[in-house]
This record gives C-alpha cells, structure tokens and sequence, in this order.
C-alpha cells in the first residue's frame, strides 16, 4: 500500500457561490482545514463541524492516522502498516 498525502484526506466538501472546496485533515495539527479559505476556522469549517456525521467521519479518519509517523492506515488496521506501532480505538487517550 503507497503512503498516503495527509493532505488529501477529506472529510466533507463545501460549496460557496461558484466555488467548490473539501475540508481536509490538516496533517500537522489534525485539524479540519478549509482548502478554499485556507483556515481552521472559518464559516465552511464552522458549518461542516455542525454536523453529526461530519464530525463523526473527522474522529474515525483521525483515529487511523498512526501519531507515531504519520501514516494514513486502512480502517480495519490496528496497527500501522509502516512502523508497527499499535493506532488509537475509541475511548483511547493515546496509542
């Protein structure tokens, strides 16, 4: 499996006007991140962050990124594919 750009894990896409822009996980600080307002907090965040499934998706993403090295893992990994090291379940503090 090819290691995956951060960068390009989406977890919603915005529409505002004309323009058509994702919420990513930003892959220094694991925040959602609007690629069109290049912000954490702007209104398209604030409005995907309301919704229950959209948060919801942003938790399970996170929960497969290894906070070891970075990697994006598959869902039903428990551990990451590149280092070894055991990934955060629900209700996990830390790895």
């Amino acid at each position: 499996m090819a290691d995956l750009d951060l960068s390009n894990v989406p977890i919603a896409s915005v529409m505002d006007g004309d323009k058509i822009g994702q919420i990513i996980i930003e892959k220094f600080t694991l925040k959602p991140f609007c690629e069109m307002c290049n912000s954490f907090d702007c209104i398209h965040v604030k409005y995907a962050m309301s919704f229950k499934q959209v948060r919801k998706n942003f938790i399970e993403s996170v929960k497969r990124i290894c906070h070891n090295c970075g990697h994006y893992n598959d869902n039903d990994a428990n551990y990451c594919v590149h280092c070894g090291k055991k990934l955060a379940k629900s209700g996990d503090d830390k790895q």
